[in-house]
């Protein structure tokens, strides 16, 4: 994962699963950076794990438990500089 844009692919792919508390199947559906991911719903607090652990894999992070807060998971441009800061330290 290299930049928000792969971010929101990410969660796209997310968003059409039946884990999805969505499961927005809906084809003009489109995840952008500024897209409020828990303002529509598209995260609930389950979604939100299930997401550290899938960035956590394909980006060879760690997010410490303190940093999952509303705030960093409020857009998807938020959430990547939380991802783009951890990367920054462990370099």
């Amino acid at each position: 994962m290299q930049s928000v844009d792969d971010l929101c692919a990410l969660i796209q792919e997310y968003a059409a699963s039946p884990l999805s508390p969505l499961a927005v199947q809906d084809a003009g559906f489109e995840v952008t950076p500024d897209l409020r991911l828990l303002d529509t719903g598209l995260l609930d607090s389950m979604s939100v794990l299930t997401l550290v652990v899938e960035i956590e894999q394909r980006c060879g992070i760690s997010i410490p438990e303190e940093e999952i807060v509303a705030a960093n998971f409020r857009t998807p441009a938020h959430l990547w500089e939380l991802v783009s800061s951890l990367r920054a330290q462990t370099v």
